[in-house]
């Protein structure tokens, strides 16, 4: 469709919001749904939206599994239409399984169309068909498929959802099912061409530069056709001149003045051809600020009210941004910054080239932007050229929030570091990994599971299984920056119509500054304390201002943290958790004592409420005592011979060690007691011998003498 001129978007929001967003001239396509039927109010709206105009396409099943096959009937029964419960099978099919029927069109003048399983239809008056199946089939001649007109509007219906997959082709297989089967293809354009009440393929008209989108008060629109048409233009809030061109060819210009917000409409009366562009009415202050919203390789669009690009670029407006957007490649040198959403196909050189020049680049991808929607390895990876260049990896991993139910893909990340309250919610997520030194973790899937998880599929993929780590931010990090690129593991995080408006003021200000939030700037007492338990540093603030430039009032109270040490400066509001510090003098002042625990203390000082947010640290250092300073050192060795007994090895050590003011004199000793007393031992055993040995010769005297 995409590729026929058609805009594309989706929305899980409930019909009963999604509806009144949308154009007359839009389609609505209705697939079968599970477990919950439509209210009465989602058909009344629904009949309500094609009666002005609508066109609304209605694909059913024929299994009734979750009450698939008579979902629809509800809100086809208006339309004098209702699906049965049942199966057509042609056993004359030349394909594996007689359900899969081939059949003709003659209303659209197509042959060989293949539906895979369909059921059967009840038209009453008013609906045509536009799918029959061949006398061949059982039941013969069955209606799979019917349009009509209502009011302003169109409808069409069909029993089959299996022929609009983007299945093979067969080639290599037993079989093969989906759009590229026969001529499916055709067939879906051929509808999508009835309902939208003109000829494909169109684009004859080109408006230079071609934006789909724009902020302005005054401006001139060139617009160019490929051959002669009459021209009527019209503008919702505001003026056009010249309002209708007789026979206009080439290029033509158009003055349009704008008061508010609306559409610039041209339409080519001999042609069923229109041009369709959103202009946004800027305010009577002058914009400060532009930026271009890409939608090159299939980006996601802006100009859809169920978008969140939508109104996020609204909100970019009310803060003095101008917003473009375009899908044709403009200069990006041209604006302070870039955003590009989810890139489908892959970005080539020379469009990286030109997005490089931007001042700064807002850059949001999909883990099925690099996985699991395009199984083409070749090209699996579109965005990662972009994103390497600044050393950005968005990988195919997951985050989610329980590793014991991986299908609760829906995370709550915070910002990194010791502010909880920021809070954002992302779906499916993934997992964006910083390579570069100079990139910071904004927000991180804080106590959340990762790893390969095919979304579609609910298969897993080696080598990661999904891993869990309690605490570890840096591990999940799905929002990372510098100035000059911020790149999201999750488009729908502000694209869709779920989309988190408290992110947009974080976007806001990065694209304004290069950081994500107002910053407080608070300077230190001292670069570092002892971890003493009693030492103390003093922060000082500057004057702080709010994200408008306003100068924050005397009394205004902030939150002051810290994960070492103690802040001592009294809380001034105990009803509130934290210790709440106010404003005086125009300055924030508050001081902490240092525990024994060294190391590094994160600091931070933020009101949420007035998003103004400041982050330091300091250094606890360990507490010690001087190194003694050992001043002289005397070695001796002493090696005598004495009594035939050899002395050595004894080592008199004289240190001299200051303390404080006195002088302490160890003397060593070693092995040398020990030697004197084995000498006084062997002096001993000889004086007793020699007295043993006068004793024996006195005795033999006076033996000898007797």
């Amino acid at each position: 469709l995409m590729n026929n001129n058609f805009r594309v978007s989706a929305s899980t929001r409930f019909l009963n919001e999604t509806i009144p967003s949308l154009n007359k001239s839009d389609i609505l396509v209705l697939n079968g749904g599970n477990y919950k039927n439509y209210t009465n109010q989602e058909v009344n709206l629904i009949v309500q939206f094609v009666n002005q105009g609508g066109s609304i396409f209605v694909l059913g099943e024929h299994d009734n599994v979750w009450n698939m096959s008579i979902f629809q009937n509800k809100l086809l029964e208006n339309f004098n239409m209702s699906i049965n419960h049942d199966l057509v099978v042609d056993n004359t099919s030349y394909y594996t399984y007689e359900f899969w029927i081939s059949f003709n069109s003659s209303n659209f003048n197509l042959k060989n169309i293949t539906f895979f399983s369909a059921a059967t239809m009840n038209l009453s008056s008013g609906p045509e068909p536009i799918a029959i199946t061949s006398s061949n089939s059982n039941p013969s001649d069955a209606i799979v498929g019917a349009k009509c007109e209502y009011g302003e509007g169109r409808i069409i219906c069909v029993t089959d959802t299996q022929f609009l997959w983007n299945g093979d082709n067969g080639t290599g297989r037993t079989f093969g099912i989906g759009i590229n089967i026969g001529n499916n293809s055709n067939f879906i354009l051929k509808i999508f061409e009835w309902l939208a009440n003109k000829s494909l393929p169109s684009q004859k008209i080109q408006v230079l530069p071609e934006y789909s989108l724009f902020t302005a008060n005054n401006f001139s629109l060139n617009l160019s056709t490929n051959g002669i048409y009459n021209i009527t233009a019209n503008i919702t809030g505001g003026s056009i001149n010249p309002n209708q061109v007789i026979n206009a060819a080439n290029w033509t210009t158009w003055d349009i003045t704008v008061n508010k917000d609306g559409y610039v409409r041209f339409m080519f009366n001999n042609s069923n051809e229109s041009k369709t562009i959103v202009v946004y009415f800027f305010k009577p202050y002058n914009p400060s600020r532009s930026i271009l919203f890409s939608e090159v390789n299939f980006s996601r669009r802006v100009d859809q009210s169920i978008s969140g690009l939508y109104n996020f670029s609204k909100y970019l407006r009310d803060h003095n941004f101008s917003v473009f957007a375009s899908k044709m490649e403009l200069n990006a040198s041209n604006f302070d910054a870039v955003c590009i959403s989810n890139p489908l196909q892959n970005i080539s050189n020379s469009q990286i080239s030109n997005l490089l020049t931007s001042n700064r680049l807002l850059v949001l991808g999909e883990s099925y932007t690099v996985q699991d929607f395009q199984l083409n390895s070749s090209i699996w990876n579109p965005i990662n050229s972009l994103l390497l260049n600044f050393g950005i990896n968005l990988t195919h991993y997951l985050i989610c929030d329980n590793i014991f139910n991986y299908t609760d893909d829906l995370i709550k990340p915070t910002i990194q570091g010791i502010i909880p309250e920021i809070e954002f919610t992302a779906y499916q997520s993934s997992v964006v990994n910083p390579t570069n030194l100079n990139l910071k973790i904004f927000a991180s899937g804080k106590n959340s599971s990762w790893g390969e998880y095919y979304s579609s599929l609910g298969d897993w993929l080696d080598p990661q299984p999904l891993s869990f780590d309690p605490g570890d931010i840096t591990r999940t990090p799905f929002i990372v920056y510098n100035s000059s690129v911020m790149a999201i593991g999750d488009t729908d995080v502000i694209t869709n119509e779920r989309g988190d408006a408290p992110l947009f003021f974080y976007l806001e200000h990065w694209l304004k500054t290069g950081i994500p939030y107002p910053n407080i700037e608070l300077t230190p007492s001292k670069e570092s304390i002892l971890a003493d338990n009693t030492s103390t540093i003093t922060f000082t603030s500057k004057i702080i201002y709010d994200s408008y430039g306003n100068e924050l009032d005397n009394g205004t109270l902030i939150k002051v943290t810290t994960d070492l040490g103690t802040i001592i400066t009294p809380d001034e509001d105990p009803s509130t958790p934290g210790i709440q510090i106010s404003i005086k003098d125009r300055f924030l002042k508050f001081s902490i004592q240092a525990g024994v625990v060294p190391g590094i203390a994160n600091i931070s000082a933020y009101n949420f409420s007035l998003k103004v947010i400041g982050l330091t640290s300091v250094k606890f250092l360990q507490k010690s005592h001087p190194t003694p300073e050992i001043i002289p050192t005397l070695m001796i060795i002493v090696s005598t011979l004495e009594e035939s007994v050899i002395f050595s090895n004894i080592i008199l050590i004289l240190v001299t060690v200051s303390i404080g003011a006195t002088l302490i004199i160890l003397l060593i000793e070693k092995k040398l007691t020990e030697k004197k007393a084995i000498i006084q031992s062997e002096e001993e055993i000889e004086k007793s011998k020699l007295k043993s040995k006068k004793r024996r010769r006195k005795s033999k005297f006076v033996r000898k003498k007797l």
